[in-house]
């Protein structure tokens, strides 16, 4: 004979007033049920607030133990071939970017572009390939041989606002001085030049941009290559937990880019 879960409630919240009554004095039910009564009623609520309390926890736990459990990656529908992360704070703690970054390349994401306003992970360069290295983390700089290793780069402001003021500053003493031997006429400036002059390289525009810091600011993050970009926003980068980072693309797997016609 098997009882379920109801019945197995049943005897048991039976057997609790039993208990109750049994604590109960006998005179004081024989001169006034009433009061006896009132103070089961009381009891019979503390019991289910109780339960209630108790149910709140256990789905609170079997929560916890599912996200810790799994990972979440495998149900993504898709992933960023190319990420950016702003660094909005000013303290960095490259420790914890080491620790994004394992995890990015775990969700197999081919280019990461880390920016930050003030320089401060560009001019760490070294600390951080060396915390990579003690990770194993397979980068474009690494000693690696894996062919699927992780394309990083590391920018800056001067990545960024600053190198548009260069441009500028650059095309207008080349279309100013005609002994130049690199004359650029006024009609020769287009979208494809200005695109040409400030890539440095073929890599594709970012799918996703994260902004670490809670602010709703790009601080001059390579403004020419977000313009199709999805950007999320993160508090801080520091005490995250990989998923924080996969609700992210979970997010952007249910984005649809819509160009028009």
């Amino acid at each position: 004979m098997t009882l379920s879960v109801y019945q197995v409630l049943l005897i048991l919240f039976v057997i609790y007033l039993f208990i109750c009554f049994k604590r109960m004095p006998l005179n004081s039910f024989k001169s006034n049920p009433w009061i006896v009564l009132k103070d089961l009623k009381f009891e019979i609520l503390s019991l289910i607030l109780r339960c209630v309390h108790w149910l709140y926890n256990g789905a609170l736990w079997v929560i916890w133990v599912t996200r810790r459990g799994g990972s979440g990656h495998e149900t993504l529908s898709k992933i960023p071939h190319h990420l950016g992360i702003a660094f909005l704070e000013k303290d960095i703690d490259l420790k914890e970017v080491s620790k994004m970054i394992s995890w990015i390349q775990e969700l197999g994401i081919q280019i990461l572009t880390l920016y930050d306003v003030n320089g401060h992970i560009k001019l760490n360069t070294k600390y951080l390939h060396h915390l990579l290295d003690q990770g194993n983390i397979a980068y474009n700089s690494s000693k690696s041989t894996l062919k699927s290793c992780l394309n990083l780069r590391i920018a800056s402001h001067l990545d960024g606002k600053k190198a548009i003021a260069d441009l500028a500053n650059d095309l207008k003493s080349k279309t100013l001085h005609s002994y130049s031997s690199s004359v650029i006429k006024p009609e020769d400036i287009s979208e494809k030049l200005i695109h040409s002059l400030l890539t440095t390289d073929s890599l594709p525009d970012p799918d996703v941009l994260i902004r670490c810091g809670g602010l709703e600011s790009n601080m001059g993050f390579l403004p020419w290559h977000i313009r199709l970009t999805e950007i999320f926003d993160l508090y801080s980068h520091k005490g995250l937990r990989k998923a924080d980072v996969i609700s992210i693309f979970h997010k952007y797997s249910r984005c649809e880019k819509r160009f028009g016609a």
